[in-house]
């Protein structure tokens, strides 16, 4: 009997750490053929229904891909126990981008006092009235009251700009281009439109998380590719 083509597979299992045997949570594991996708459970599991001619990819950040082909599949039921193996990416380089007015705060040295315009050097010397706010002809700070919402404005903006920093830097990641690249069968030239894209979306996610970040963009590429093909 010849097997049907493009038919209708169950595919269930669990994806476990190679080497602690313990099961993965959010590996995100794509059907590259049909496009379907889902991700492993807390405790590993996963179960989804795809065509014969798919290929699973499994991936989840800091691990080495697998994949499987459905092609292989003797029933429309199969289970799978998949390993990953812990990967390491060696980098050339990463440049790191933020605000262009942030880097005073990054480098500020530790025991530095804060500053405000236009504030007395020394608690003698009388405020200088005549100094516009931008001057830089400024003094410490002599107001503990002062000095505290000033300091809280700086840890502010310096959250905002290490954020800002690991989003940039996430959305740079080479192997995450690689990925996608291999993952859709799509060229470098459609990932970087659909970065474009992703960058003006309103779409709320943890700024300040790798995992999260790459997540959110592989369920946004899922959407965006399906709109652009219509």
């Amino acid at each position: 009997m010849v097997k049907a083509q493009d038919a209708d597979v169950l595919v269930k299992g669990y994806v476990v750490d190679g080497e602690e045997g313990k099961g993965m949570e959010n590996v995100h594991v794509f059907a590259k053929g049909s496009g379907r996708v889902t991700n492993s459970r807390r405790d590993g599991f996963f179960a989804f229904t795809v065509k014969t001619t798919d290929t699973l990819i499994f991936s989840h950040v800091g691990y080495e891909s697998a994949s499987v082909a459905m092609w292989k599949a003797e029933s429309s039921k199969i289970e799978l126990m998949i390993r990953l193996k812990k990967g390491i990416l060696m980098l050339d380089g990463v440049d790191i981008y933020g605000d262009y007015d942030t880097p005073e705060y990054l480098i500020k040295k530790k025991n530095e006092p804060m500053y405000m315009f236009g504030k007395p050097k020394s608690l003698t010397e009388k405020p200088k009235a005549d100094v516009p706010l931008g001057s830089t002809n400024y003094g410490p700070i002599t107001y503990f009251s002062k000095e505290a919402r000033e300091k809280r404005k700086v840890v502010r903006y310096y959250a905002k700009a290490v954020k800002d920093t690991t989003y940039v830097r996430t959305l740079n990641d080479p192997k995450i281009r690689a990925d996608f690249l291999r993952m859709y069968g799509i060229e470098r030239s459609t990932f970087d439109e659909f970065l474009r894209y992703f960058n003006r979306a309103p779409i709320i996610f943890d700024r300040n998380n790798p995992a999260d970040i790459e997540r959110v963009l592989h369920r946004e590429f899922l959407r965006w590719i399906r709109q652009r093909e219509n």
